[in-house]
């Protein structure tokens, strides 16, 4: 599935103790809403903090030959009854809808926010990241070069900011990148004292190669280079007879105004 190119980040609260084991999901929507397509190209779609057992969660990845990967973190007492208080409160119907944006606002930030939330009094996260000049759009292809036609679909949709290299921590937008800080990251503990955010990384559950060859012959390049082939024929045939075909004069112009409104539609009125 498209979204689930990227990855996906939540939280795992475990208290053996008290029998309970919950997942924090903050990457819950509804297709069923209305308009929710519609909602999804004007950048206005609505997600929501989600909980569930753990059991169900880990069994749903791994119907679908997902990798889960469970980083522990070295959290004391205090630091985690403020992050489950502060989850719990998330959690309130007033507080669990939130607009998901997927470079700035998604289930991932939030994660991450909430994490850095809780350890604010402890003197916050510092993270020892190495500099990350990639743009959004190549970083972008890297997850979606399995799927030129979505890659295609993202470079025509998205304007000249994608080409901007925002930096390391917003490039924490991405499960995997966050995953990696994370297992860099420390706690400050004082003026010269630290200790790693995370304590233990477990492989819960190792993803299962497709067996479908994920190689695609027909990509946009072929498409347009094809096109471009027959439209030069066509031309060279015109010239010979002297005669124009206009039908192909008409669906060429009727293709690049659809394309255009597309692109006019998503710069007037979509946050993308």
């Amino acid at each position: 599935e498209v979204y689930a190119f990227f990855g996906h980040t939540a939280l795992r609260y475990c208290n053996p103790d008290k029998n309970v084991d919950l997942v924090f999901n903050y990457g819950v929507f509804d297709f069923t809403e209305p308009g929710f397509v519609a909602k999804f190209v004007l950048g206005e779609t609505d997600y929501l903090l989600g909980i569930l057992e753990y059991p169900y969660f880990i069994q749903e990845y791994a119907m679908r030959g997902s990798g889960v990967v469970e980083q522990v973190l070295d959290l004391d007492s205090l630091q985690q009854n403020k992050l489950l208080y502060l989850l719990s409160e998330n959690y309130r119907p007033a507080n669990r809808v939130y607009r998901y944006n997927y470079f700035y606002n998604n289930c991932t930030t939030k994660a991450r926010d909430i994490i850095e939330e809780a350890l604010a009094d402890a003197g916050g996260v510092e993270y020892s990241t190495c500099e990350n000049n990639d743009t959004y759009r190549e970083t972008i292809h890297r997850f979606t070069a399995v799927s030129p036609w979505y890659s295609f679909g993202i470079d025509l949709l998205l304007g000249c900011e994608a080409d901007v290299a925002p930096g390391a921590r917003v490039m924490q937008f991405i499960p995997s990148t966050l995953m990696n800080d994370f297992s860099r990251a420390s706690v400050i503990l004082g003026e010269d004292s630290v200790k790693p955010l995370v304590a233990q990384t477990k492989n819960i559950l190792d993803p299962v190669d497709d067996d479908v060859d994920s190689i695609v012959l027909f990509t946009p390049n072929l498409l347009f280079t094809l096109l471009l082939l027959l439209i030069v024929f066509m031309t060279y045939i015109e010239y010979r007879r002297g005669k124009l075909f206009w039908v192909v004069d008409v669906f060429l112009l009727f293709m690049q105004g659809v394309a255009g409104l597309l692109i006019t539609f998503m710069v007037l009125f979509s946050v993308h």
